[in-house]
């Protein structure tokens, strides 16, 4: 069985609900290339303030969140990028914060 990618997941959750690209770089201040590069996994995942961001404007159920946030980290442990405690806990369990 292939797992899913981060990339992977997003692409497929915004194809299903037709939520336009030009959306997504808007809200989270990206570009295309970007974006393109990320949904195609030559892009490391986000970070929190954008995953942040990205699940509000696909309006992502809780339990679509939490996955996007461990296929997330999935992606950036396959990467070799060394994770501390502390970003693993903020990336799971993000405090809220203002604009």
């Amino acid at each position: 069985m292939i797992r899913e990618t981060f990339g992977q997941f997003i692409a497929r959750i915004r194809n299903e609900r037709r939520i336009p690209a030009d959306r997504i770089y808007a809200r989270l201040c990206i570009t295309a290339p970007y974006l393109y590069a990320v949904e195609h996994g030559y892009s490391a995942p986000f970070d929190e303030e954008r995953m942040d961001q990205l699940a509000e404007v696909l309006a992502l159920t809780p339990a679509e969140e939490k996955r996007m946030r461990l296929l997330a980290l999935q992606d950036i442990a396959i990467r070799n990028v060394s994770l501390s405690p502390e970003h693993v806990i903020q990336t799971l369990f993000p405090q809220s914060s203002a604009c």
